[in-house]
């Protein structure tokens, strides 16, 4: 697994990591995500899968200017692949999307204008077998990665992009250092209303209540801890299932 680092880039600004070859699945980004990318951006990537398998693309987080900075999928190499899409703005996650190539390469490409500037994109990817129909959906695991330290991370329900699964019960924890307070935000929110409910705490123990969340809310809602530690619990019932939720978390 690779996660995007930032390298220096040529024009005042840092792109993260382009390249990533045969990697089982990673994360990638705008650059500077999760503050505002820089006006003028140019940044490519290239995934490579193993051999055999194809690179399946799922967005976790998307807000951009809509008329004038956006990110392009590519099915292949930049110079001579078939475009898959091209996203813009900020409906980009309703529906919540996956794209897929053909084959072993997937290519992104991401550029902005001289002006207004949002926070990006930030996606996961994974290499999947090349005839593989098996819909992830019919699991009931929570996410592996549930518990944060870093400075800022996302973080999405159970099964995304798909639906989530009935009677889920998932936990995650955010940690940060002795001082600092953790805020986050919605990047995506839709789960039926009074049943199926994310319940975010204000300590490590998940005593302090701060919010119970259900229904769907818009990408400008905020939520900032007292203290230095953030536990959540995501609950649903056995009917009605929707896309979830996505989060980006950030140490202030």
């Amino acid at each position: 697994m690779k996660v995007a680092q930032y390298n220096t880039g040529t024009a005042g600004y840092n792109c993260p990591d382009s390249i990533f070859s045969d990697e089982r699945y990673g994360y990638t980004h705008s650059p500077r995500y999760p503050d505002k990318y820089p006006n003028t951006a140019a940044c490519s990537y290239i995934i490579t899968a193993p051999a055999g398998n194809i690179v399946e693309l799922a967005l976790w987080a998307f807000s951009t200017e809509a008329c004038c900075d956006r990110l392009d999928i590519i099915d292949g190499h930049p110079n001579d692949g078939r475009m898959l899409k091209t996203l813009a703005g900020d409906e980009s996650l309703a529906p919540v999307r996956v794209y897929k190539s053909s084959g072993r390469v997937m290519s992104l490409n991401f550029t902005s204008d001289p002006q207004i500037n949002r926070r990006g994109f930030y996606a996961r990817f994974d290499a999947s077998p090349k005839n593989d129909k098996e819909n992830p959906s019919k699991n009931n695991n929570c996410p592996v990665e549930n518990k944060f330290t870093n400075p800022w991370g996302v973080f999405v329900s159970p099964h995304w992009p798909y639906n989530y699964p009935n009677t889920a019960n998932c936990d995650y924890h955010i940690s940060a250092p002795k001082g600092k307070r953790i805020q986050l935000q919605v990047n995506y929110f839709h789960t039926e209303a009074g049943a199926d409910e994310l319940t975010v705490f204000d300590d490590a123990e998940g005593e302090k209540l701060l919010k119970r969340m259900s229904g769907r809310y818009d990408d400008s809602y905020t939520l900032t801890s007292t203290g230095n530690a953030m536990a959540l619990k995501f609950i649903s019932d056995m009917v009605t299932n929707y896309e979830g939720f996505s989060f980006t978390y950030t140490v202030i």
